[in-house]
Formats: C-alpha cells, structure tokens, sequence
C-alpha cells in the first residue's frame, strides 16, 4: 500500500510539474489559474474548455490537478 501510495504521488508530482511549465507558457493570458478557480468553485470540464479555450487534454489535466490538491487538503487535516 505505502509503494502505491509513493507511486501515485511520483506521477502527480510529475502531472504538477507538467502543468506548472504550461502555465509558464501562457502566463500572459492566465487561462490555467482562472480553470483552476472555475474548477474550485465546482466548474466541469466543459465549462473550462469554452471559458478559457482550452483543449481537451488540458482541461482534463487540469481537473487531475485539482483532484489530487482537494484529496491533498483532506489527508492533511485527517
């Protein structure tokens, strides 16, 4: 369980990163804070994709993203 555990938190880390050097990348327009906003106050994916003309794949990594910061916040306080 504790490798599994370990694993999953190698392959977000490495998600975080990804997302990280994409919002480097189009830092001038925002896009990926406001999802990440749209997505915290209950948003779904397609509402990401309209609102801030994201692709696809962007937005489901986006949501993957905050999945595991939400599941991060409730093992913290547990």
């Amino acid at each position: 369980f504790a490798k599994q555990i370990t694993e999953i938190n190698t392959h977000l880390g490495s998600i975080t990163a990804h997302v990280h050097r994409i919002e480097n990348q189009r830092q001038n327009d925002g896009g990926y804070q406001h999802a990440l906003k749209i997505l915290e106050m209950g948003g779904d994916k397609e509402e990401i994709i309209k609102s801030c003309h994201l692709s696809n794949a962007e937005a489901e990594l986006l949501m993957n993203l905050n999945a595991y910061r939400h599941v991060m916040k409730k093992t913290e306080t547990c």
